[in-house]
């Protein structure tokens, strides 16, 4: 994960070092995928990362209005634990961090992929505002979202991107 980090903060001007979080391990984590999977199942071991910026973070979720962390640690024991993550799949989803380095402000157009990484940003942006438009067509984005200054990331799986008709 440093590696993409660091590739991303080259190219948009932050620095994030993973030995500045606290990790925690979920095992055995099965994925969405899994069930696609025939016989035994191999153990792997979910890990996320916490500092004070992600625990200072307010999200403000579209789907699920009652949670405001950007780990929803109950999600652990459902279906489908990757949903700790900014509490799942969502059309959109923001993160508010008034303890951030600087006041900048970050769009990601997404697939559940970046709900991992998201959070890793947290110190580095004021506001980070998540829209995956598999779930949101992109004719309603002008009323979530005034485009003033902010940085722009796409980051989808190779499946979402080759398939760019899930993209609306």
């Amino acid at each position: 994960m440093q590696p993409v980090l660091d590739k991303l903060g080259n190219a948009m001007g932050f620095s994030v070092e993973l030995n500045q979080f606290k990790p925690h391990e979920f095992s055995p984590f099965h994925g969405d995928f899994s069930k696609h999977i025939t016989g035994d199942l191999p153990q792997e071991t979910l890990v996320y990362l916490t500092n004070n910026d992600t625990a200072s973070s307010l999200v403000d979720n579209y789907q699920a209005k009652d949670v405001h962390t950007v780990y929803d640690l109950p999600r652990l024991e459902s279906k489908l634990p990757y949903d700790m993550f900014l509490s799942g799949v969502t059309p959109i989803v923001s993160i508010n961090n008034s303890n951030a380095k600087t006041e900048k402000e970050l769009v990601i157009f997404r697939d559940s992929f970046a709900s991992s990484l998201a959070p890793l940003l947290c110190g580095e942006y004021k506001t980070i505002t998540l829209i995956d438009l598999r779930f949101m067509h992109s004719s309603l984005i002008p009323q979530h979202i005034t485009f003033t200054n902010q940085d722009v990331l796409f980051l989808y799986s190779d499946w979402i991107a080759s398939n760019s008709t899930l993209l609306r």
